[in-house]
């Protein structure tokens, strides 16, 4: 069993690798530094040996620290990745963070600071990992929002590799293979192989997205549904874009809601399915579907069930609203 931690630092600028090999060996007795020139070198090194942390310049001979930061994420996923760089950060953010890195710092960089960061760096251990074969992309999610976790999940199905960022229990943040936003969100849902692990959240990340986690996995689920099924997308039923900004709060239909008793208590309540498919016009569903959503945005789901219900009622038989309602269902009982 492997005791020794290791440290990788990948630059070919001599001056950066002896200062920073330097203050890194302070901590001798508690981790190895091994040092790369290139990011040929340092893949060799990391095909041969278990590294914790991994620190890498940009731009480098041959292939460059982002390319290597690819590499990594797919043959070495538990190296924890730092990236150094004397361009603007603007420029590689975005790419650097969704392929797994943790910290991207400017150059020059003081060194007691990177010293400071990369033994914090070894030391988390609030990492989860796991393969898809096991635990879908939506549970995966479900779980880090109900546990209001702030973190970055990377997934990884073959070619395809996205980030979602979740804040305090909520997704705020997604890209996978040049989707950003709700897109990417679904097309990580999607994913049925492979693996995923999570990640510290990167510091001032961007936000695009807005909808609730579960209006996205109710949404995802009705996607791949459709999808799988060769079902025609509704084409009156709201897509996520629709829901991206904030929608005013809508009354409730005074038929799904229960009257106050007098305890003052109300709760929805499901209204007799007297309706069918000829009593309700597709606006009238339409208009309850638009509801529900408003009433999931509001965390009501007792009453985005019953809305729902009464929609299914005026229109039995549409495999999204049933689709939604039983993806409703799980959320609202896990």
């Amino acid at each position: 069993m492997r005791t020794r931690r290791r440290v990788l630092i990948v630059d070919d600028d001599q001056a950066t690798v002896v200062a920073l090999w330097r203050t890194l060996y302070q901590d001798n007795e508690r981790y190895d530094v091994l040092v790369a020139a290139s990011a040929e070198i340092a893949q060799r090194i990391l095909m041969e040996n278990d590294v914790d942390v991994m620190v890498t310049d940009v731009r480098l001979p041959g292939r460059s620290g982002i390319e290597l930061l690819r590499w990594a994420a797919d043959e070495s996923p538990g190296t924890r990745v730092i990236v150094m760089t004397g361009y603007d950060l603007d420029e590689v953010r975005d790419t650097a963070f969704r392929h797994g890195c943790l910290e991207i710092v400017a150059k020059p960089f003081e060194l007691d600071a990177m010293h400071e960061l990369v033994v914090e760096t070894l030391e988390r251990r609030d990492s989860l990992t796991g393969t898809l074969d096991t635990m879908a992309p939506s549970d995966v999610i479900q779980m880090l929002c109900l546990t209001q976790r702030s973190t970055a999940v990377r997934v990884v199905d073959g070619p395809m590799m996205g980030v979602l960022h979740i804040e305090r229990g909520e997704i705020v943040h997604a890209r996978c293979d040049g989707r950003t936003g709700e897109a990417a969100v679904y097309r990580i849902l999607a994913s049925k192989h492979g693996r995923f692990d999570t990640l510290p959240l990167p510091k001032d990340g961007p936000r695009s997205v807005h909808a609730p986690w579960q209006h996205l996995l109710l949404e995802g689920a009705r996607l791949h549904d459709e999808a799988y099924a060769g079902v025609t997308r509704v084409s009156w039923l709201p897509d996520a874009s629709a829901l991206a900004g904030e929608i005013a709060r809508v009354a409730v239909p005074r038929s799904v809601i229960a009257p106050r008793d007098d305890a003052g208590s109300a709760g929805p309540e499901l209204e007799s399915p007297t309706g069918d498919a000829s009593g309700g016009s597709a606006t009238e569903v339409a208009e309850l579907v638009d509801r529900g959503f408003e009433a999931l945005r509001r965390r009501d789901y007792d009453a985005a069930r019953a809305i729902w219900q009464r929609a299914l009622a005026l229109d039995p038989g549409n495999r999204a609203l049933e689709l939604n309602l039983r993806r409703l269902e799980r959320l609202h009982t896990g």
